[in-house]
């Protein structure tokens, strides 16, 4: 209980008007399934009974229309409070299926917009399992507190009367309703088929870019396409959600539906008890009525005790959930994220006198954890000229990645700067990033056409003659143009269809497509053989005419093509 009052406690203002609307329709609700139970005694005692105890209620002189009138209210209120239940079980899983679209889009923005820095330090198999499957278990559980508060409602009114008539009996009718179950599900199969299809194909979809941003975080932040990914998760995960719900709601019309069934059966028998004038004992009417009530006491009773086990068994993952949350305001009330550029100072345009790029000082240490700081960069200083292939060099271990992250601006340094053109480029990091062109070692490829992945889903890129010009020039148009759909064929996951060199060359021109000042080859020919390697070297040293290549390698032989180098193994 003090996890749910947790949860409500992060609902935004509007949301918990909304969980106040929905606890008074299930009150409603709830009223409606007592007194239509409790119109089984007056029924009973009409048909069963000549000394009625109900006579001043009556309206007709004879016996057999106040029967067939109170056995056609008893009709038409069970018919009314089961539509008005379904539409208020429909609110509860629209309500329930929107809070957990917004904890996965919360999630999703929350690590997609982290910090990189802090971004590299989360687990990958809690960041995978905290957008997969928390929304879900977040969803779940507020459903089922919604749940157990209803059923503990239609006990508490339904006891109420029980003890007004102050009797018990058994239950009745056990094997007829599971044989309804079984046959409304007969009903919906095809309608349910059809959704689980949706669901697959949107929880795939969704899936796979959670894969992808995971994975090439880099990528995403130096072409600063957060939003794009953010458009493209949230348009599947709503899809998924809307299904979801609709699946849910159908699956709910089976309990509804055998309700129905059982009271136009129990109408029926009472009206042919009458006309056959069967000869009944007194008691009968009250057993009627117990007999009823257990028919609905004891789905009830299943029902709190298995929400209840639900709610217990997902509070540890609630807690981590409340924890991921933090009283977070971005949750409560979401808002678009508003990019930083307008904020940063204009990039001089002027060329400096000493060098494109200068480090000077730079310090930086990583924490691994609360004991372990590891000093990865120490009182570093160089300059890289415009148009040189700039060399760093260095063993596995040597700070070659961390200067990297330094230089793009995704990590900030201890103490020291980096200037681009006499200038600090953390005084402008957005403008910075799309003056850097950067090619892994192992280029990132997600399962969307060859053109999505040159761009990054940036309209801004979709320049079809510089495009198919860029991939002239790496040998790529050849091969692309023999595809059945050319650039809007789809890769497969992580490009499966391509070669390593292929998928070199596709990295090389992602990076070309945003022409870029300034290009980073982060041991990209590493994996390559020797010929791809020197045709790409080739290539990049023709670019040097208008650009400035940074050649990272832990290889000393290929450093020597490079203009200038720095080793940091010798710092």
């Amino acid at each position: 209980m003090k996890n749910l009052l947790k949860v409500f406690d992060t609902c935004s203002n509007k949301e918990k008007k909304e969980v106040y609307l929905n606890i008074f329709l299930m009150f409603v609700v709830s009223l409606l399934e007592a007194f239509s139970i409790g119109l089984i005694l007056p029924i009973s005692q009409l048909i069963f009974n000549d000394n009625n105890i109900f006579t001043e209620f009556l309206l007709f002189e004879e016996k057999s229309k106040n029967i067939l009138f109170f056995v056609l209210i008893f009709v038409v209120l069970i018919i009314v409070k089961n539509i008005f239940f379904s539409y208020v079980y429909y609110r509860i899983s629209i309500f329930s299926e929107k809070l957990r679209n917004k904890l996965a889009k919360f999630i999703f923005n929350k690590y997609i917009y982290f910090d990189y820095l802090d971004y590299i330090k989360l687990k990958p198999g809690e960041t995978i399992r905290n957008l997969s499957s928390y929304p879900s278990i977040y969803q779940q559980y507020i459903f089922s507190g919604i749940n157990l508060l209803q059923e503990i409602l239609i006990v508490f009114l339904i006891t109420s009367i029980l003890l007004f008539a102050n009797y018990q009996v058994t239950i009745m009718g056990f094997f007829f309703i599971i044989f309804i179950i079984i046959f409304s599900k007969l009903i919906f199969k095809k309608k349910l088929k059809g959704i689980g299809k949706v669901l697959a194909e949107n929880t795939a979809k969704y899936s796979k870019y959670i894969h992808f941003s995971m994975n090439c975080i880099k990528d995403i932040k130096l072409f600063q396409s957060e939003n794009q990914f953010e458009k493209r998760f949230n348009d599947y995960f709503e899809k998924y959600s809307k299904a979801s719900a609709i699946n849910q709601f159908l699956n709910s019309l089976s309990r509804f539906l055998v309700e129905i069934y059982l009271t136009i059966i129990i109408g029926v028998f009472f009206t042919y008890i009458h006309f056959f004038k069967l000869d009944i004992e007194n008691f009968l009417p009250i057993l009627t009525l117990f007999a009823v009530a257990a028919l609905r006491l004891l789905p009830s009773g299943s029902k709190i005790i298995s929400n209840n086990n639900t709610i217990s068994f997902l509070n540890p993952m609630i807690r981590e959930i409340l924890e991921l949350i933090d009283n977070s305001e971005q949750f409560k009330n979401p808002k678009d994220k508003v990019t930083e550029e307008n904020n940063e100072v204009e990039i001089n345009s002027n060329e400096s006198e000493n060098s494109l790029l200068e480090l000077k000082n730079l310090n930086f240490q990583f924490r691994a954890n609360k004991n372990n700081i590891e000093t990865k960069i120490k009182n570093l200083s160089f300059k890289i000229k415009k148009n040189t292939f700039f060399g760093i060099v260095g063993k596995s271990g040597s700070g070659k990645s961390t200067l990297l992250n330094l230089i793009c601006g995704l990590i900030e340094p201890l103490d020291g700067k980096i200037l681009y053109k006499d200038q600090d480029i953390s005084k402008f990091k957005n403008q910075w990033k799309k003056k850097i062109g950067y090619v892994p070692q192992e280029v990132k490829l997600f399962d969307d056409t060859i053109l999505n992945n040159l761009t990054m889903f940036e309209d801004q890129y979709l320049d079809n003659f510089k495009i198919n010009n860029i991939l002239n020039i790496l040998n790529l148009d050849n091969f692309f143009n023999k595809l059945p759909n050319r650039l809007e064929t789809i890769l497969g996951s992580d490009g499966v269809e391509l070669s390593v060199g292929q998928k070199q060359r596709v990295g090389i021109a992602r990076a070309l497509i945003r022409d870029p000042e300034i290009i980073i080859l982060d041991e990209s020919t590493n994996s390559l053989d020797k010929k791809t390697e020197e045709e790409i070297i080739k290539f990049m040293k023709v670019l040097k005419k208008d650009k400035t290549i940074i050649f990272v390698t832990h290889d000393k032989e290929l450093s020597k093509i490079c203009d200038e180098l720095i080793n940091l193994d010798n710092l």
